[in-house]
């Protein structure tokens, strides 16, 4: 790539920069860009349990796994987010994980055999991504779920 910039068609390109996302400033015009890019990553965990009916407390549910499962998935978050306390450590520096969808049911009087969950991992830089998908199965977090799916975006 290096030799391919250096080359007159690439010149004749005329390229500057793009862009891809960032975070626009509360207080004025400015846009703050960051020197390293989080990698774009995400994962669904799918979780099973017994089904029932709403007016009853059905044991080993779905729906409680889930629970259990946001509830560690949350901690995660929020111990990354507790990092950005410390002056040198930068939003580039940490990983942010956010719930974004959630499938499962079909009643509200019924609870279903299966919900999935959806999340974007967005993980840092200084951590390869063997090192995250290694926590993901070390961590108690994964056995809250059958099985988690991990993809890249």
């Amino acid at each position: 790539m290096v030799a391919f910039v250096e080359t007159e068609a690439f010149k004749e390109l005329n390229v500057g920069f793009a862009l891809d996302e960032s975070l626009v400033s509360e207080t004025d015009d400015s846009l703050t860009l960051f020197p390293s890019e989080r990698t774009c990553s995400g994962f669904k965990a799918f979780i099973t349990g017994n089904p029932g009916h709403g007016a009853s407390f059905v044991k080993d549910s779905a729906t409680m796994r889930a629970h259990k499962f946001l509830t560690k998935a949350m901690a995660f978050r929020e111990e990354q987010e507790a990092l950005l306390d410390q002056p040198e450590v930068a939003l580039g520096d940490v990983h942010t994980l956010n719930w974004t969808m959630c499938e499962g049911g079909k009643q509200r009087n019924v609870l279903p055999a299966e919900i999935i969950l959806d999340f974007d991992l967005r993980v840092s830089p200084k951590t390869p991504m063997k090192t995250v998908i290694s926590m993901s199965f070390s961590n108690p977090i994964h056995q809250c779920c059958d099985w988690l799916f991990i993809f890249r975006c």
